[in-house]
């Protein structure tokens, strides 16, 4: 299981089941909340949300519960959450999920806990060999990773061209070019748009580095990296800092509406040993 990523899309949701009450209060039920403390066991940390009826919250009452009969599991409870889940539409709903890895919801007189196990694939981790990809950077040209063997890399998939987000995330990634020469680092970005796509794109924001398309078969790159996110038909909004070897040593995934910024990236190659060393 990945550790916590608060800003990422590395969870799960709980199978689905629904317990219904009557009256002000929550009651202990405690055949439910042990099948939901025994669902939490595999999780480091845990984030439960939910929204209580009456002055009550059930979230608060079922961390109580924890406490009391499986210390184990609370301990790894990091917060609560009370959000009145009844109000929001499923994609409210979905949009506070993806920022946890375990979630148990409650909507007012009843507990729902979602039918899908692992609905993103989490990206490849440091250590792992980044795989190799060959993609179009024009209509009649393609560059290959391992063209770039021999010097760090940074990989940067973004959902789409001309969205806002991907604009102002790849104009900052533009303006360290500088920074990364520093470190003879070369930088691609990714996304399943089409070459000409890109060009236009890249000419409008006059950015100084490779878009490669990863449209055809859409999204094997992205997929490969577990960086497709299946629901949208796009790329996340995910990055990897290779070595000279073409080893992963970090990377991360943020929120699709969030841009990561550049100091993770650079964080990452100044950790690199010195080429040449």
């Amino acid at each position: 299981m990945r550790p916590y990523d608060p800003f990422g899309f590395h969870h799960h949701l709980i199978h689905k089941k629904e317990a219904h009450y009557q009256g002000e209060r929550v009651p202990e039920d405690k055949t439910f909340y042990e099948e939901v403390a025994k669902d939490l066991l595999p999780a480091n940390e845990i984030v439960l949300i939910g929204h209580g009826t009456g002055k009550s919250s059930a979230v608060e009452h079922f961390a109580e519960y924890l406490k009391k009969n499986h210390h184990d599991i609370a301990r790894h409870v990091i917060a609560t959450e009370t959000v009145d889940l009844s109000a929001l539409t499923e994609q409210e709903i979905e949009a506070i999920a993806k920022r946890h890895m375990i979630v148990v919801v409650e909507l007012h007189l009843y507990f729902v806990r979602e039918s899908k196990r692992e609905l993103f694939m989490p990206i490849l981790t440091a250590g792992k060999t980044a795989p190799d990809f060959s993609l179009h950077v024009t209509p009649d040209q393609k560059l290959s990773l391992s063209e770039l063997r021999g010097k760090p890399v940074v990989i940067a998939f973004y959902p789409a061209d001309w969205s806002p987000v991907c604009g102002d995330e790849l104009s900052v990634f533009n303006e360290i070019l500088p920074e990364l020469l520093k470190y003879k680092a070369e930088l691609v970005a990714i996304s399943v748009d089409v070459a000409w796509c890109h060009d236009a794109f890249a000419k409008h924001k006059h950015l100084h580095f490779p878009l490669l398309s990863d449209f055809e078969p859409k999204g094997e790159t992205a997929r490969a990296y577990g960086a497709y996110r299946e629901t949208d038909g796009v790329c996340e909004r995910a990055l990897f800092v290779l070595d000279k070897n073409g080893v992963i040593t970090w990377s991360y995934c943020s929120p699709v509406a969030v841009s990561p910024g550049a100091d993770g990236i650079l964080n990452a190659l100044e950790a690199l040993p010195k080429l040449g060393s």
